[in-house]
C-alpha cells in the first residue's frame, strides 16, 4: 500500500473516531462535573488534615502529572468489592516501590494544592494513556513515589529502579558510567523510557537506546514501570515495557535547599522552589553533583585510577488552568555532565586505566494543552516537543554522536457510557515523530513516523476490567508494523484476583543500524509477541498483598552482525534481520503493612533466556533475583530508616559467567523541625566485590550524609 495514502486512512480513521465523539458528546448531555486536568497524586483529604495538624510533609502537595494525561475522571463513589480497608498505602504514596494493584478501592474525593477535587489519589497513567484506578490494571505494573525516592535516599533513577522486579539495571561502573536496563528478558534498547511525555531513546545511538547514567531525580514526582510489550500505546522500543517518569508541579509556596557529601570526595547540592494558586503554578529545581568516583575498571590487575564524574541538572515545569475547560502545561530538563573513563588504549588493546572522557549534554522540553468538552465526557490533548542529546568522547577511539527527537501527538478521550454497573471509555490518537541522528562517520540523516492508534477500556460490575487496541506505525525508513493489546483483571472476591495481557511489540531499526558503517537501509523493524498470566491474593484482614505471575516474550527479525565478505565496507560483514530469542520466567511479589509505620517488600524474579539459534543464554541477564527490605517510619513523621537488599544471581557475559553477588542499601532521615531535616545512607552495606558488567567495578561501600533546609 502506498505509504501516502496509508497515512490518509490512518488520519480519516482519527477523525471519524472524534467526529463520533462530539456527536455522542451533544446527545448525551451533561454526565460528570468539569475536571480540571487530573493528578493522579494529589493530596487525600487525611493528607491535608495531616498538614494542619503539621505532621505531613510540606512538599505532600508540590503533584502530579504532565503525560500521559487526561481530564476524563475515573468513577468515583462507587460500591466496590475489592480491597476496602486495605491498610496498605495507595502506590502514588507509599513508602517502598508498589505494584500499582495494591490500591486501596476507596475512591474518595482528594485536594490538590490548586484546588483541584473529585481527583483519586489511587490511580496510574501508564498503562492506558489516561488515569486509571490501579487495582484496575490487567498489565504487571509497579510504581515508585516520590516518598519511596527520598527514602532511597539516592540521586539517580537508575538507583532507585534496581528493587524493581523484572529489571535487571547493569551499570558499567560507577557514577556516570553507561547504565542500561533490561526489562523481562529484553534488549536494554527494547525499553521505553518517558519524561513527561517525550521519548528519551537516543536517536544517536547505535540501537536507540537510554543510558541512564546520567539521569538525577531531581523534580521526579513518581516513576510508573509497566512492563511486557506496549507497543500499541508507545510504539517503537517498547518490546520489554515502558519506564514512563513523571515531575512534579507546584502547588503551596515552598523553597527548599540541600547539601550532601561522602566518599570519592563527593558533593551534592540541590535547590527547589514551587508554588501555585487555582490558576497558576510553577516548579523549578536543580542540583550538581562532583565527586572523583572509583575506577571502572575492575581493580585486579592494578586498575586504581578514579574516574570523576560531574553533572548539573535543571528541570521546570508551568501550567496554567486559563478556563474551566482549557490547561496549558509546559516542562523543560537540560543535563550537562562530564564523566571519567576507561577504555582500551594501545598496544593491549584491553580494558584498563586511561585518561579518557565523555561529556553529554540532553535537553528535553514539552508543551501541551487540555481541552474538555461536554462536562468532561470528551477530552482532547494537543502536545509537542523534543529531546536532544550530543555526547563527545575524549580518547583513542573518540567522536561525537548526535541525536534529536521531535514529537507531535494528538489524544482524545471519550466516556461513551458511564453507569453504575457498565463504564466504557474510548482512546484514540495520532503520533507523529521525527528522529536526527549524525556521528563522524554519518552525515545528518533523519527520518519520520506517523502511528494512528486507539484503545478501549470497559469496567463491568467493579469486578471485571478489560482493555483492547491496535496501533499502527509508518516510517519513512525502517518501514511499517502493526502492533494490538489486550488486558484483563478479574476481582473474584475482596481478597482474590486473576490478571492478564498480551500483545505485540516492535522497534524500528536506528539510523545508525540503517546508514552506519555496517548499516543496511534493507533492515525491518525486530518483533515481539509476550504474554502473562497472574493471581493477586490479599491476607490478614488485607495487611499483605502477594502476587504471582508468569510472563513469557518471543523475539523475532532481532538486528545482529553478520558476516559477509561480499558486503562493501572494511568490516567484511552488515546488520540482519536474522535473530530469535525467547525469555520466560515468573515473577513474585509480597507488601507487608506490619503496622502503621513499617512496610516490608520482598520480590523474586526467575527469567530463562535463549538464543534460539544457539541455546545460549542471553547477555547479562541473570535467572535469579532477589529484592527485599523494609521502610519504618517513626512517631509523627519524623524519622524513617529503610533497608534493600538486592541478590543478583550468576549471568552469562561476553566470554565469562560472572558471579553472584548481594549489593545491600541502608538509608535515613530525621526532622528536626518544619525547616530542617537530615539524612543520609550507606551503599554496598556489606562491602561485596562484584563485576556488574565482564571487567568493571561494582559500587564499593560508600557513605554519605547531608543536611536539608525548607522555608
Amino acid at each position: 500500500m502506498p505509504r501516502t495514502g496509508l497515512r490518509l486512512k490512518i488520519v480519516l480513521f482519527i477523525g471519524i473516531t472524534g467526529c463520533f465523539g462530539y456527536v455522542h458528546a451533544q446527545d448525551a448531555g451533561a454526565q460528570l462535573p468539569n475536571a480540571p486536568i487530573a493528578n493522579a497524586d494529589d493530596a487525600s483529604a487525611e493528607t491535608v488534615q495531616e498538614a494542619v495538624n503539621g505532621d505531613a510533609d510540606p512538599e505532600t502537595f508540590d503533584t502530579l502529572p504532565m503525560a500521559p494525561e487526561t481530564t476524563v475522571t475515573p468513577p468515583q463513589n462507587r460500591s466496590s468489592n475489592t480491597g476496602s480497608g486495605s491498610p496498605l498505602a495507595n502506590p502514588g504514596s507509599a513508602p517502598v516501590a508498589v505494584p500499582a494493584q495494591v490500591s486501596s478501592n476507596d475512591t474518595g474525593n482528594s485536594t490538590s494544592a490548586n484546588g483541584t477535587s473529585n481527583v483519586p489519589s489511587n490511580s496510574v497513567v501508564t498503562d492506558s494513556r489516561s488515569l486509571r484506578p490501579g487495582n484496575q490494571v490487567g498489565s504487571s505494573m509497579t510504581v515508585i513515589s516520590r516518598e519511596a525516592i527520598r527514602n532511597t535516599g539516592q540521586a539517580s533513577v537508575a538507583a532507585v529502579l534496581r528493587s524493581v522486579p523484572g529489571l535487571d539495571v547493569v551499570s558499567q561502573g560507577g557514577p556516570g558510567q553507561q547504565t542500561s536496563v533490561f526489562m523481562r528478558g529484553a534488549n536494554s534498547n527494547q525499553t521505553k523510557v518517558m519524561l513527561d511525555g517525550m521519548p528519551m531513546n537516543d536517536p544517536g545511538s547505535p540501537g536507540r537506546g537510554f543510558d541512564f547514567s546520567t539521569l538525577t531525580v531531581d523534580e521526579v514526582e513518581r516513576i510508573e514501570v509497566l512492563r511486557g510489550p506496549q507497543s500499541t500505546l508507545y510504539g517503537s522500543d517498547a518490546i520489554g515495557g515502558v519506564i514512563n517518569i513523571i515531575t512534579r508541579k507546584g502547588g503551596e509556596p515552598i523553597t527548599v535547599v540541600s547539601s550532601e557529601g561522602g566518599s570519592f570526595s563527593s558533593s551534592r547540592t540541590t535547590a527547589r522552589t514551587a508554588g501555585g494558586n487555582d490558576r497558576l503554578y510553577y516548579a523549578l529545581g536543580g542540583s550538581y553533583n562532583d565527586t572523583n568516583g572509583f575506577s571502572a575498571a575492575a581493580l585486579p590487575p592494578g586498575n586504581t585510577e578514579a574516574d570523576f564524574y560531574r553533572n548539573g541538572t535543571i528541570s521546570g515545569r508551568l501550567g496554567w488552568q486559563a478556563t474551566e475547560q482549557l490547561a496549558v502545561d509546559i516542562v523543560a530538563r537540560h543535563t550537562d555532565s562530564d564523566t571519567g573513563t576507561d577504555g582500551f588504549p594501545p598496544p593491549t588493546f584491553t580494558l584498563q586505566d586511561d585518561l579518557s572522557s565523555l561529556e553529554q549534554v540532553s535537553t528535553v522540553m514539552r508543551a501541551q494543552a487540555t481541552w474538555t468538552t461536554a462536562d468532561g465526557i470528551w477530552s482532547h490533548r494537543l502536545g509537542s516537543g523534543y529531546s536532544e542529546f550530543e555526547r563527545t568522547f575524549f580518547s583513542d577511539f573518540g567522536g561525537t554522536f548526535y541525536g534529536r527527537t521531535g514529537r507531535l501527538d494528538w489524544q482524545n478521550d471519550l466516556l461513551l457510557v458511564d453507569q453504575e454497573d457498565v463504564r466504557w471509555q474510548l482512546t484514540s490518537g495520532i503520533d507523529f515523530l521525527e528522529e536526527v541522528a549524525r556521528n563522524d562517520t554519518v552525515p545528518q540523516a533523519r527520518q519520520g513516523n506517523l502511528a494512528g492508534y486507539f484503545q478501549t477500556n470497559i469496567d463491568l460490575n467493579d469486578r471485571l476490567f478489560l482493555g483492547a487496541g491496535a496501533r499502527w506505525d509508518d516510517y519513512s525508513r525502517a518501514g511499517s508494523a502493526f502492533t494490538y493489546r489486550i488486558t484483563g483483571r478479574y476481582n473474584a472476591t475482596e481478597a482474590t484476583a486473576l490478571h492478564g495481557a498480551i500483545g505485540t511489540g516492535f522497534r524500528a531499526p536506528a539510523l545508525d543500524e540503517l546508514l552506519g558503517l555496517v548499516g543496511n537501509p534493507l533492515l525491518n523493524p525486530e518483533q515481539s509477541k509476550g504474554w502473562e498470566a497472574g493471581v493477586q491474593q490479599r491476607l490478614l484482614d488485607q495487611q499483605i498483598t502477594l502476587d504471582a505471575t508468569y510472563f513469557r516474550n518471543d523475539f523475532n527479525d532481532l538486528i545482529q552482525f553478520e558476516f559477509d565478505p561480499l558486503a562493501p565496507g572494511p568490516f567484511g560483514g552488515t546488520l540482519q534481520n536474522v535473530k530469535q530469542a525467547l525469555a520466560s520466567g515468573v515473577e513474585l511479589t509480597s507488601l507487608w503493612a506490619l503496622t502503621d509505620e513499617t512496610t516490608l517488600f520482598a520480590n523474586y524474579t526467575f527469567t530463562d533466556t535463549r538464543d534460539r539459534s544457539t541455546g545460549d543464554p542471553l547477555l547479562r541477564r541473570p535467572k535469579n533475583k532477589w529484592a527485599f527490605g523494609f521502610s519504618r517510619y517513626y512517631p509523627n513523621n519524623r524519622a524513617n530508616v529503610t533497608l534493600q537488599a538486592l541478590y543478583v544471581g550468576d549471568r552469562t557475559d561476553v566470554g565469562t559467567v560472572l558471579d553472584d553477588y548481594w549489593f545491600v542499601n541502608l538509608a535515613a532521615w530525621y526532622r528536626f523541625n518544619e525547616s530542617w531535616r537530615t539524612f543520609g545512607r550507606i551503599d554496598n552495606l556489606l562491602a561485596q566485590d562484584y563485576q556488574p558488567v565482564a571487567g568493571y567495578q561494582g559500587t564499593p561501600f560508600s557513605a554519605y550524609a547531608g543536611l536539608e533546609l525548607r522555608f
